[in-house]
């Protein structure tokens, strides 16, 4: 699930400025600034793999070089929007065993744990080529068994496909943007390299779930 706790530990703040003196000549002035502000974000799940709610800052530690530190704010982000791309392989690899299969749980797994009318979803498959299935919507009861509707078939451009859905997922509105990507995680012919596609996506949490290990 998609819960982002933030933590805020420790600020520091100094400012000094140098102003001349009466009756001396000018001298310039020199400001000075710190600020030690770290944001940690986690997700937190029980044995099972749910989402556990009701932390507070006593459930957590935080250590810097193994000092402790104080945690000021802690804070659960879930309530806020979500614009997530799935990504889903469909190049002929993905017939291979029962990894289309398992795209197609792991998919409407996803689904499931989205909040209806809030969080926007949008469904992509790729081979050589990048295909919107879906628009993004929030209406997720019209994305539920979508890719029963289509067949692997083709070579693997796994890193052009995702720089091309980052750039359609950074033009969302959601407080939060994620892409998962369903593959098996063999690029065969993409343009880009996979060091082009983490300046694309480097503001946008990337999850990729292979299909089969």
């Amino acid at each position: 699930m998609f819960l982002r706790l933030v933590i805020a530990v420790g600020i520091i703040g100094g400012v000094g400025v140098m102003t001349p003196r009466a009756q001396e000549p000018p001298r310039q002035e020199t400001f000075r600034s710190a600020v030690d502000l770290v944001t940690i974000q986690a997700s937190v799940k029980d044995a099972r793999g749910h989402i556990v709610n009701g932390l507070t800052t006593t459930d957590f530690e935080v250590r810097d070089n193994g000092q402790l530190r104080p945690i000021l704010s802690l804070r659960s982000d879930r309530q806020s929007p979500l614009s997530l791309a799935i990504l889903v392989d469909m190049s002929g690899s993905m017939r291979v065993g029962p990894k289309i299969a398992m795209a197609r749980q792991a998919y409407d797994s996803v689904l499931s744990q989205l909040h209806q009318g809030q969080d926007e979803v949008a469904l992509f498959t790729f081979d050589s080529t990048l295909h919107e299935r879906r628009d993004f919507t929030r209406d997720l009861a019209t994305l539920k068994g979508a890719l029963s509707e289509f067949e692997a078939f083709g070579t693997t451009s796994l890193y052009d496909a995702t720089a091309a859905t980052a750039r359609q997922l950074a033009a969302r509105s959601g407080t939060h943007k994620a892409i998962i990507v369903l593959t098996d995680g063999i690029d065969t012919s993409s343009e880009m390299t996979a060091r082009d596609v983490s300046g694309l996506a480097s503001a946008i949490a990337t999850l990729q779930v292979p299909a089969q290990r």
